[in-house]
């Protein structure tokens, strides 16, 4: 009996460090694809203007993003400013309402899973402590020595160009799942897995009508954000910001 549980373990391993030497591979691909093919530079910031579909109607709205350090959502509502914003110390949500406000500091659960909106492409940037791995379905996660994901009622088939990676964090059996299209490799979907009070959350972000920048930076024009489906109105990339577009009053 012990040697079959030291075998199990032995194998858990293999397969872990195999599956994640082919996810290091594959975000070199993927970074191939996104930037040193077409040589472009890295992204520092971002600023985009935007549309937000919501059940009270459509809204203007504007995201800026600074590489690793600061992400800020502002949407302009008929009742005032709804606000979500990220930086390496703090995750903070206000609606217009202010029926909604959420503050959470560095290394609580929400900001430990939100922190991956710092960066325009999550998948390209990992922390050794977290790696990525290739699964082939959820069950595989629970065979191997790591959290599992609960099955779903309905079994999910994906498409054949569809590989799925999750990134362990080992917070609260908390992950990310990235959906990478073979295909045109983009990241299609991002499902973050966790935890409040025993009950499994899932917040899924798709990715859709990717199309490039007059720079040649790839982009998803339509997109899920908290507030609502968002629909790219104009995108600018590596232009200077102010502090005033990376800090928020409340």
């Amino acid at each position: 009996m012990k040697h079959n549980k030291t075998l199990i373990i032995l194998l858990s391993l293999t397969w872990l460090f195999s599956n994640a030497q082919d996810a290091k591979q594959m975000i070199s691909r993927y970074k191939l694809k996104l930037y040193e093919e077409k040589k472009l530079k890295p992204i520092q910031t971002v600023k985009m203007t935007l549309e937000i579909t919501t059940e009270e109607g459509k809204f203007p709205a504007t995201m800026w993003l600074m590489e690793d350090m600061v992400y800020k959502l502002e949407m302009q509502e008929l009742k005032g400013k709804s606000t979500e914003y990220l930086d390496l110390n703090v995750y903070k949500l206000l609606t217009a309402s202010g029926e909604t406000k959420v503050v959470s500091n560095a290394n609580t659960e929400t900001h430990f899973r939100k922190k991956i909106w710092l960066n325009f492409y999550p998948f390209l940037h990992t922390k050794d402590e977290f790696p990525i791995t290739e699964t082939q379905s959820e069950a595989e996660i629970a065979g191997a020595a790591v959290a599992s994901i609960a099955p779903s009622s309905e079994p999910i088939v994906d498409p054949p160009n569809i590989k799925k990676y999750v990134q362990i964090l080992g917070f609260n059996e908390m992950k990310h799942i990235y959906y990478l299209d073979m295909i045109r490799m983009i990241i299609s979907k991002i499902v973050t897995v966790y935890y409040i009070d025993g009950v499994e959350k899932k917040d899924e972000f798709i990715f859709q009508n990717i199309v490039q920048s007059p720079e040649g930076y790839s982009y998803s024009s339509v997109f899920n954000t908290v507030f609502g489906e968002a629909t790219v109105k104009s995108i600018q990339f590596n232009r200077a910001m102010t502090s005033r577009d990376l800090t928020t009053p409340f």
